[in-house]
């Protein structure tokens, strides 16, 4: 088991969101290679749905890990860098913004 098992990543996306579909794929096969979980989550079924449109709606799909975020679009070696950054407690900026933050 590697230091980043159990790892919880967080996409933020909506239903039909062809984006979002393409990164939730690119993101299956790296999630169970590495023993991350996974979790989708719909914007628009959020109890503050508004809110969540408003911040993430032109924005998605965006990982999120570890409280600092990744916006589309990424591909598995960005998704890996971010990860690690997360992980190691580095702030990259670019690759991975803390939430709020410009």
């Amino acid at each position: 088991m590697t230091a980043s098992s159990g790892l919880q990543l967080t996409l933020f996306g909506t239903l039909g969101c062809h984006l979002c579909e393409q990164a939730e794929w690119l993101l299956l096969p790296l999630v169970q290679q590495q023993g991350w979980r996974l979790q989708t989550v719909d914007i628009a079924e959020l109890a503050d749905a508004e809110a969540a449109i408003g911040r993430y709606g032109l924005r998605i799909p965006v990982l999120a890990c570890a409280g600092a975020e990744l916006d589309w679009p990424f591909d598995v070696a960005r998704v890996s860098a971010f990860v690690q950054a997360q992980q190691s407690g580095e702030s990259h900026g670019s690759p991975g913004k803390k939430p709020g933050s410009t």
